[in-house]
């Protein structure tokens, strides 16, 4: 029997804007939590604590003969209560309890200054999790990941590109997106067991896990050409959405208890061939729409944070950063204006608001030139804060409070491309190979300003780094190319290690 316990017990009919005031205080405590009295009291421990949500007389909190029929029944069982009317009252309560390290209220009546922990907030993107034959890749280690002090891993919930892998070279299982049941062939672990050790392996070392469920996490991965220009609705464009809105579904239902925060479609806004989007404004908020609708309304999830699909935001030109800014705002509200026409959406507009409980966003700005660490922290800031204006502006300042910018994607270059850190010092002392792109040494003056920075924002939930290793696309990485060693490790990897550290 284990020592301790703990169960938050919400009230049956709970608003998803009372779910959301719990978010910062569930992922604090990794507390067990739902809306059964039965479910509580089941829980069973040397010391097993409830914690009941809200006031006894508010519509939204635990009615009393809730708490008396657990009193009741369990004499031993330890009972405290969120005192709170409303949703506000409640995030307020909630997220002084989380950084109080207060999980029962012992110290509910004390008005104290509370400071917010921004080091919380910064995670790292372990890059490309698998190979395509269901082995795991060399930089999602978690011990290699923990190791650098992240709070928060950014997971690419990605299938293999082929249907070859797999034992039976089809997708095989039953629900609505078989495939994440199919076994490889090379390990003979399914897909689901393959993302739940990774995702226990960084849980154990004491990380949140971001989940990405972007276009890679579906059958079929590609998705119909014209759903990048053409808003007619064709057959072929339905029924991708469909599939990828089921299969988003079915990872979320299955890692729910794991995994909080669920991003979707990776960088929409990008230029497909230099010349249209991935995803047209439309078939982004479609599938906005419809990812909500399989998560929440269909299957009944509430108890976790979908973010909508990260907005690109690359370098620019000088002079210019004020017009791409709203340049990449302008895509983000024409969905806006497309979910607002969506009869899909129309029935539960009333209630749900829109579809996402944050917005995404991935911040490349002052690349391929050098600048200063103000002009950095201003552009940054601009972005972060702009795009939250954009909320309230559809929104307004009420809904705006409870969704935040998560900056899932940041970094800059440490050379020109990828090598050896001793190979990027030699070529930095060089003058004929002196690199444009920056150097290691400002790769790791813009990671600090960056992350002290858009950490302190209030209007963001969380910063991640990308990413850990250097790739083929370049030196992003906190450490260079070959071995994941400490001789290989950048400047910023120490820099990011004491950031994330909180010292």
């Amino acid at each position: 029997m284990p020592e301790k316990s703990h169960y938050v017990l919400m009230a049956k009919d709970i608003t998803s804007s009372w779910r959301r005031a719990l978010e910062y205080y569930l992922h604090s405590f990794r507390a067990t939590s739902g809306q059964s009295p039965e479910d509580a009291l089941r829980l069973s421990a040397t010391e097993h604590r409830v914690t009941l949500v809200g006031s006894a007389a508010s519509p939204d909190g635990v009615p009393q003969e809730t708490e008396d029929h657990l009193t009741s029944t369990n004499h031993n069982l330890l009972l405290d209560r969120m005192e709170a009317d409303t949703s506000e009252e409640l995030k307020e309560l909630a997220d002084l309890r989380a950084e109080r390290d207060d999980p029962y209220g012992a110290r509910d009546g004390e008005k104290d200054i509370v400071v917010t922990q921004a080091y919380t907030k910064i995670g790292i993107d372990c890059l490309q999790p698998i190979h395509d034959d269901g082995n795991y890749t060399p930089t999602s280690n978690a011990a290699l990941v923990a190791g650098t002090n992240a709070r928060w891993v950014r997971l690419n919930f990605v299938l293999p590109p082929h249907k070859n892998v797999y034992h039976d070279s089809s997708w095989s299982g039953a629900g609505d997106a078989p495939w994440l049941n199919a076994r490889f062939k090379a390990t003979n672990r399914t897909w689901y067991e393959t993302f739940d050790a990774m995702v226990d392996g960084y849980r154990a070392q004491g990380m949140n896990v971001y989940g990405l469920v972007g276009a890679e996490s579906t059958d079929p991965r590609w998705i119909p050409e014209r759903m990048r220009t053409d808003t007619t609705e064709a057959q072929v464009c339905l029924d991708w959405v469909e599939h990828y809105a089921h299969s988003f579904a079915e990872i979320v239902s299955h890692f729910r208890t794991k995994v909080t925060h669920f991003e979707s479609f990776n960088e929409p806004n990008g230029w497909h061939g230099g010349v249209t989007h991935i995803l047209h404004p439309y078939w982004y908020a479609r599938c906005l729409v419809e990812i909500y609708k399989a998560v929440v309304i269909e299957k009944g999830i509430t108890d976790v944070t979908l973010i909508s699909g990260p907005i690109e935001c690359p370098s620019f030109p000088t002079g210019q950063r004020d017009q791409y800014l709203e340049g990449r705002k302008a895509y983000l509200s024409e969905a806006y204006r497309y979910i607002d026409a969506d009869p899909n959406w129309a029935p539960y507009k009333a209630t749900h608001g829109y579809p996402f409980h944050g917005v995404g966003l991935h911040l490349y700005l002052y690349q391929d030139r050098y600048t200063t660490n103000d002009t950095l922290a201003d552009g940054l800031s601009r972005y972060a804060r702009g795009f939250h204006s954009l909320i309230k502006a559809k929104e307004g300042e009420a809904a705006a409070t409870h969704k935040r910018i998560f900056i899932s994607e940041i970094g800059w270059m440490s050379g020109d491309f990828s090598t050896s850190v001793e190979e990027a010092r030699r070529r930095e002392t060089n003058p004929g190979t002196h690199p444009n792109r920056g150097t290691l040494d400002t790769q790791d003056r813009y990671l600090e300003k960056a992350l002290t920075t858009l950490s302190a924002l209030d209007e963001v939930g969380a910063v991640i780094w990308y990413g850990i290793q250097d790739t083929g696309e370049g030196p992003w990485g906190l450490y260079g190319q070959g071995a994941l060693d400490a001789a290989n490790r950048k400047p910023s990897w120490e820099t990011f290690r004491t950031l994330a550290s909180g010292q």
